[in-house]
Order: structure tokens, then sequence, then C-alpha cells
């Protein structure tokens, strides 16, 4: 298949059909911060800083600054907001869940004090990794083109008999495409002139049970390995609908292309984690993480409908079945904490991902073309994170920022993430409640259908601009064990 240079539409164009392809290898890879108020509430700084439960999925070299055992969990409700511009039209959707963000359970055992190796920590935890609940809507009129030139680029030379089941034959059988003078060239049932409208649904998780050990070394060195098990639920409705709303149009009124994709799988991973204290003042804190095997299931179809005004037609695909795996990258982050004894702290993190190193795989089929394009379009990104804590006995009060750069190679597309976040700590010797309030925001290009298609026939369209916003109130409950 061949591909625009200058436009990586793959990623931020509605595709016809599902099928594996560079979507699925930035989906399940572009992490942001999840886990434990603590954690989020640094924005994810949290490399070097502490005892947490995320840190199992993180740096698992963290736990081993627990001294005692605890239980937490956090539920957290997360509110998304979606705005977008299309064709000088604005539209909004927005979604609630309801998240279980982290629950889990640390055992420590001490050792003697004259002991080199002072402590051992096993842990237990479930962490989320990422959240995909969104809800996008996306209107405008559109003079010039539709979706049906896309359906007519793509069958255009391709005997009727020999059309895709997933999309120009289900054309095909609704009348939007009719053969024309022979078996492989065809006619069109509309030009443009039509209000396009597309509501996305997306529901799902990439959440991670994870089992770690540490210790630390003479109180001056802590290390953890832990090892992930991450699994992943994703559920996209896609609906689009053209309409002649002015009913200028003959033998037209309307067309809508809908299409479900399920995707589910389970993948392992191994982090390793080291924190070195420097002094009373000063922790680092280094990670890595190999790259996660994932095994995926997808199952999807599509539906086609028309009404030509005096005719309906309707038309369903196949359920399409395909299993493959997709290797994440390698990711790395360091960290540094400054420690003001009685007065809080300030951390830092930084965050090194190599996106273009993703890649697909199955026995049956190489992914050349899909490979090619995320070493193509995909680039290394930094992402850095930084939090400050400031104690106020028994209450401690915090806040962070991050910034995640863009996946995306020579600015193909925005996709970065910024991130907000603040919160507080009520302490008492056997319990401990945090509560964090989190703000991410991300802007980002989308277009209606295939613009590649498009310029086959001499057409284009302009993408749709979508700005993200997630809202989530997190609250952990700790509980000391001993």
């Amino acid at each position: 298949m061949k591909r625009i240079p200058l436009f990586f539409f793959y990623l931020i164009v509605a595709k016809l059909i599902f099928s594996q392809n560079e979507i699925d290898a930035l989906r399940y890879t572009y992490l942001l911060p999840m886990g434990t108020a603590r954690y989020l509430g640094l924005a994810g700084a949290y490399n070097s800083t502490g005892a947490d439960l995320s840190m199992i999925s993180i740096n698992p070299a963290g736990l081993a600054q627990y001294k005692k055992s605890e239980f937490s969990f956090t539920p957290a409700f997360n509110f998304t907001f979606t705005q977008s511009s299309y064709l000088k039209k604005k539209g909004k959707d927005n979604l609630f869940s309801l998240k279980l963000p982290n629950i889990g359970l640390v055992f420590v055992k001490n050792e003697s004090e004259d002991a080199k190796w002072t402590r051992w920590q096993m842990a237990f935890a479930f962490n989320t990794l990422a959240n995909f609940n969104h809800s996008i809507f996306i209107h405008g009129n559109n003079a010039t083109s539709s979706i049906v030139d896309v359906f007519y680029a793509l069958a255009n030379g391709t005997p009727y008999t020999k059309l895709n089941p997933f999309d120009t034959k289900l054309a095909f059988n609704t009348y939007l495409i009719d053969t024309l003078g022979g078996s492989s060239s065809y006619t069109k049932a509309v030009e443009g002139g039509l209000l396009q409208e597309r509501s996305i649904f997306t529901r799902g998780y990439l959440n991670e049970f994870a089992v770690a050990m540490s210790g630390s070394y003479k109180g001056k060195i802590y290390l953890g390995a832990s090892l992930g098990v991450p699994y992943i639920r994703y559920n996209e409705e896609n609906y689009y609908s053209e309409v002649d709303d002015a009913d200028t149009l003959a033998h037209f009124k309307s067309l809508k292309v809908n299409n479900f994709l399920t995707t589910k799988g389970t993948g392992i991973n191994l982090k390793l984690g080291l924190v070195y204290i420097i002094n009373n003042y000063m922790r680092w804190g280094l990670s890595m993480q190999t790259p996660t095997a994932f095994y995926l299931k997808d199952n999807f179809h599509t539906i086609v409908q028309s009404d030509l005004e005096t005719t309906s037609y309707e038309s369903s695909s196949p359920t399409g079945i395909n299993t493959y795996t997709l290797t994440t990258p390698f990711r790395m982050e360091s960290g540094l904490t400054l420690l003001y004894p009685e007065i809080g702290l300030l951390s830092f993190a930084c965050e090194l991902v190599n996106y273009n190193q993703a890649r697909l795989r199955d026995a049956g089929n190489p992914f050349s073309e899909e490979n090619k394009a995320i070493a193509t379009y995909y680039r290394q990104t930094f992402n850095y994170k930084g939090g400050v804590e400031i104690l106020l006995a028994p209450f401690a009060l915090r806040a962070g920022y991050a910034y995640f750069s863009s996946p995306y190679n020579n600015n193909l597309n925005d996709g970065s993430t910024q991130v907000f976040s603040g919160g507080f700590r009520y302490q008492e010797a056997d319990y401990y409640v945090d509560v964090t309030y989190s703000y991410q925001k991300q802007k980002e290009n989308f277009y209606m259908y295939d613009p590649q298609a498009l310029e086959k026939i001499g057409k284009s369209i302009e993408p749709a601009s979508l700005k993200h916003n997630q809202h989530y109130f997190l609250f952990t409950l700790g509980i000391k064990l001993d």
C-alpha cells in the first residue's frame, strides 16, 4: 500500500475497516500517569520519591522504602470532554466513568540492624496503565467530497465480484457505487453537498497485574524487580453519516457507515529498578522496562446503509477475527528527589520511549508495511515530570506537572499531552487518605475519511481539529498492617 509522505493519515483518520496497524501500536504504548492519588498528585514524578504501590509498574525499587506492611486501594472518577472543529462547525461530547486505577498489598520483612540487607518487601498490585474511555462528536457541511468518493476510488479497477467485503462490497450492495459500462468501473450515488457527522465511542483499559520483590542494602541502595502481566480490553463503536439536510440532491437522502471493534489480549514484561540514597537530602532513581509482548485478538464488522429516496438498502460484513502479537518499545526512566526534612520535597523524572520500536507480528503476516510506517512516522521522545510536596502535619500538600512529547515524527500531528495535578494527604499512625485532582489536555487532527483515496480522483478533505480534556478525582486509602 502506498502512503502519503506528508500526511500520516492512518494515525488520524477514521478508517473504513478495522485491521491491525500503526494505530494499535500507538494506542497501547502511549501511557499517561495513572495509579495512586499520591503518584498522580505529583504528576508521575515519582521514580525516586518514596514508598507507593504505583511503583510496582514504574520503578519497583521504590517499594524498598516501605518499612511496614500496607494495603491500599484507589477509586477514581473520570470526566472526559472532547471539542471538535470541522469545516467551521463546532462539536462537543463528554463521558463519565468510575475507575479503580490501583489496589495492592505489600509485605515487609525487617532484618536485624547489623544485617547488610536491612529490609525485604514482596508486593502484589493491580495498576491501570491507560484509560480508553472517550466520546467524540464531529460534524460539518462538506460541499466538495463524500465518503462515497473513497468507496469509488478504492473500487475502481476491481471487478464487482472481488470487492472488499468490509467496505467497497457493502457500498456496492447498497448502491452507493454501481457498475458502469463494465464490471470494474463504477459510478457514484452522490458527489458532495452533505452534512457529515461522526460519533466515536471508545471504552476500555490497559491494566496490569504485577508481583514484585525489593530490598534495602545498608539503607543506601534500594533494588527491585517486578513481573508484569498487562491485559487489554478495548471496544470501539464508530458511527458515520451523511445527510442531504438541505434537500437539494436528486435520488439521495442519506447514508450510514458503522464500524465495530473489540480487542482483547494479554502480555508480559519485566521491570528492574534502582534507588540510590546519595545523602539525607537527595535520592536518585533509575528504572528499565523490557518490551511488553502482547498476544491480541480483534473482532470487527461493518454495516452500511443507504436511503436513495425511493428505496433503502442495508448490507453487513462478515465478522472479522484476527489474532496477532504486538511488541511495545523498551522504556527507561530516571528521577531525582530533593528532600527537605520536616518541610517537604521536590521530585523530577524523565522518561525515554522510542515509539518507532513497536512491532506487529503474526505467523502468516509479516506486517511489512505497517512496521515500516511505525519505524518511519513515530519517533523517540522524552517525557518530563515534576512535583512538589509540602508537609503540614498531619497534612501534606502536593502539586505536579508533566509534559508528554508528541510521538509523531516531523510534526505530522500534535499528540502531545500536558498533565496538571494537585492534592493533599491526611496521615495518622495506622492509616492515611490521599485526595488528588488531575487535569490532562491534548490536541490532535482527525480526518473523517481517507485523504489518500481522495487524491486518486483529484479531491481533498480538511481535517477536524480535536481537543481532549480529561479530569480525574482520585482517593487513596492506605492501611498499615503492622
